[in-house]
């Protein structure tokens, strides 16, 4: 059996034979699926250091009108929990829209804007600063696999891998301080 990585900017289904794992930000529907919630995340604003040194200051919500945003392009998302740029603001100025987040966050790392960024994506990366770091946009990431595959050895393993990877680093996942109000 050889199990495969793929890494897409879609929606994937287990159900049509595309993957054998897959990891998504909403439970898959449909029968013969075993699902799980693989971790909980947050997404936060983050902009370069040089960004923000260069530009007006942020103190609250409403100064974030005065700034440029990168994001995703909102009619080409895969799932409605993506769409989450009118919760921090609805007239937010964007100034570059990418269907993936890798390039979102070179563009954030670049001092393009700001972005809305997974702390799992922002995460060490010493160029990149939360901006507001109170405001926090809460998700879920889920692990499935056809009942037919998890029955194989090769799968069953690659899937307890992930799961204890992802327990054991969910500090990358969730920001610190939810983190710690969490334990």
């Amino acid at each position: 059996m050889i199990l495969r990585l793929i890494s897409l900017a879609g929606a994937t289904l287990i159900t049509s034979g595309e993957v054998d794992i897959s990891i998504t930000v909403e439970p898959q529907k449909g029968s013969n699926i075993i699902q799980k919630k693989l971790s909980d995340y947050t997404l936060g604003l983050f902009a370069a250091t040089e960004y923000l040194s260069m530009n007006k200051s942020i103190k609250a919500q409403s100064d974030l009108k005065n700034h440029s945003f990168i994001g995703y392009i909102e009619d080409q998302v895969f799932s409605d929990l993506l769409k989450y740029q009118n919760e921090i603001a609805p007239d937010l100025q964007f100034i570059y829209k990418s269907t993936t987040i890798h390039t979102q966050r070179k563009a954030v790392r670049s001092g393009l804007g700001i972005g809305i960024l997974p702390h799992f994506v922002a995460y060490g990366d010493p160029v990149l600063s939360p901006v507001l770091p109170d405001f926090l946009l809460h998700r879920e990431l889920w692990i499935s696999t056809s009942k037919d595959l998890h029955q194989f050895k090769d799968l069953k393993l690659t899937w307890d891998f992930i799961l204890n990877a992802c327990a054991e680093e969910k500090y990358r996942f969730i920001d610190r301080k939810v983190l710690s109000e969490r334990e």
